[in-house]
């Protein structure tokens, strides 16, 4: 078997050392400054045509802090616990906090009342994707990035707190796109793909539809989102006028795999490294492309839930 990339050549700025299964690395060339989605830049100046973005989603942020304060003190300690009120003031705050290191704050109110639960619910799924389209406006690469782990720490968190945990209703569907195109990171992205899609096969030839229906669903569900997302790249190279990058003969094999535990281990790893390549994808794209790589992002985070993994504040970002 092949490693992922083979004998490729790699320096320090066109590496991402975090990768599928920890078997990726992941070239930076045609990145906007060959930092790693985890690099934490400051995600906009306070200057910048994207302040009032900045100004906007901070006080959405104020707001939602306060909504589930004042909704956790009217709650029984049964409903806190079962509604998780003291993580969604967590994650909400951290979010806030990490928002405003750009020096913006905003004065916009926030209303201090009790909300109902289900109205809670549908006012959390309204913001995440209010930031969602907000990561589409930005012009800063970065600012773009912090809005979409906006969405996609949300939606982990409303998928946690389903009648079915971990269930990926919630995941917002990839949109079609144009080939506004920037080739480098599609090839990229592409190239990772492939080797998701390889290592979903090997881990499925390890379940079992009967001996594990929950396992075998998940790993099931899993391969045909990247084969989606694999063809629907492919396609947008090709409209391009491109030549799609090709997989590999073969790809290193995670080992051991003799375990559920194991299996579910390596399809959470592949899932956070595909969250970390669709987050770089959305800094370093824009328009439809970058349309398709916040969707898949909040797609991808939502689906580590179904290999055992927790919600996250920042998906994507090791």
């Amino acid at each position: 078997m092949n490693d992922v990339w083979g004998d490729r050549t790699t320096s320090r700025r066109t590496l991402l050392g975090l990768g599928l299964a920890g078997l990726l690395t992941w070239p930076l060339a045609g990145c906007d400054d060959g930092k790693s989605p985890s690099s934490h830049r400051s995600p906009s100046p306070v200057d910048s045509p994207d302040r009032p973005l900045v100004v906007t989603s901070v006080g959405t942020l104020q707001g939602l802090v306060a909504r589930a304060k004042y909704t956790r003190a009217h709650l029984t300690s049964a409903e806190v616990r079962s509604y998780r009120l003291d993580d969604w003031v967590a994650l909400h705050r951290a979010q806030r906090n990490r928002l405003s290191l750009t020096g913006t704050t905003s004065s916009i109110g926030v209303l201090r009342s009790r909300t109902p639960w289900p109205t809670m619910r549908a006012q959390e799924t309204s913001a995440a994707h209010g930031f969602a389209a907000s990561a589409l406006e930005a012009e800063s690469g970065a600012l773009a990035g912090l809005l979409a782990q906006l969405a996609a720490g949300i939606d982990m968190q409303l998928a946690a707190t389903a009648a079915a945990p971990g269930s990926l209703d919630v995941e917002p569907d990839i949109p079609d796109a144009t080939p506004t195109i920037q080739v480098d990171a599609m090839q990229q992205t592409l190239a990772d793909e492939h080797a998701a899609l390889y290592l979903y096969g090997v881990l499925g030839a390890h379940t079992s539809a009967s001996r594990t229906p929950t396992l075998f669903a998940a790993v099931d569900a899993a391969y045909a989102a990247h084969r989606a997302r694999r063809d629907r790249l492919t396609a947008l190279l090709e409209d391009a006028g491109k030549e799609p990058v090709a997989s590999h003969p073969g790809y290193r094999i995670p080992a051991p795999l003799r375990t559920d535990q194991q299996i579910a281990d390596e399809g959470l790893r592949l899932e956070r490294g595909t969250a970390a390549r669709y987050l770089w994808l959305v800094e370093n794209s824009t328009d439809d492309v970058r349309t398709l790589a916040v969707a898949a992002l909040r797609n991808t985070a939502v689906r580590e839930l179904s290999f055992r993994g927790s919600p996250e504040i920042f998906p994507g970002a090791f």
